[in-house]
């Protein structure tokens, strides 16, 4: 029982030792996508104009992060919402269903996307730093199409481990220049890359406070089953965090 005790004090003053933070942000993202669903001998390739995708889109990014010393384990959460319609330009196949040229159809094409990371700091101080570490993407997605006659969907929860390198760089007391690399080759099923390039700043109203503004780019190319596609996010970022 005092082994117990001592344990969970020892692992409480770890905790409460290190740095909480949470941040909100707005991420653009225009969507370049390139995808197929169903049998392969049959199916057709479609892009964001092929179904008049809006290729635009802007969300709200909630980030959670603990810093302890080298350690960092953070938590985001991003919902991408396209939807459009358009009187096809040519008969496409998708999920074995026929949409005649010149038919009218809805589509959407639907993600959600967490991410949990780990970064280990391996060069540097607490404002300039060299990161190594490891992120779970899970994206939770759905696919759909819609004519007057046919309805067709496609749903995947897809798993996205990756290796993470990233770092900070101190201009000066308040400003910063920041960016992130991370990527995994999925074999067979295809890769994944993310880049982000950035400056962050300290609040002047508020001490704990920081913006943070850059530009990020994530491309998945996948193959899983009957789904063959390519789907490319990239847009600027807004955010602020505040450390407790």
């Amino acid at each position: 029982m005092k082994k117990i005790l001592i344990l969970s004090l020892a692992a409480s003053s770890l905790l409460f030792a290190g740095e909480f933070g949470v941040e909100v942000g707005a991420q653009q993202s225009k969507l370049k996508a390139d995808f197929a669903y169903g049998d392969s001998s049959l199916r057709t390739k479609v892009d964001e104009n092929d179904l008049g995708l809006d290729d635009k889109q802007t969300s709200i990014k909630p980030r959670l992060y603990y810093k302890s010393g080298n350690h960092t384990i953070d938590f985001d959460f991003e919902a991408l919402d396209f939807s459009g319609s358009n009187l096809l330009t040519k008969t496409i196949n998708f999920d074995d269903k026929v949409y005649t040229i010149g038919s009218k159809v809805d589509s959407t094409l639907e993600i959600d996307w967490y991410r949990l990371g780990y970064k280990y700091k391996v060069l540097g101080d607490e404002k300039s730093y060299l990161n190594l570490g490891l992120d779970l993407n899970i994206l939770d997605t759905d696919v759909g199409l819609k004519s007057s006659t046919i309805n067709s969907s496609y749903s995947e929860t897809i798993p996205l481990p990756t290796l993470v390198l990233s770092g900070n760089y101190s201009i000066n007391d308040r400003v910063g220049v920041e960016a992130k690399f991370a990527g995994m080759s999925l074999g067979s099923n295809g890769n994944y890359t993310e880049i982000f390039a950035g400056v962050n700043m300290q609040c002047f109203l508020i001490d704990n406070g920081q913006w943070r503004l850059g530009y990020q780019s994530k491309k998945l190319e996948v193959d899983i089953d009957d789904f063959d596609g390519e789907l490319k996010f990239s847009g600027a970022f807004l955010g602020f965090n505040y450390k407790f």
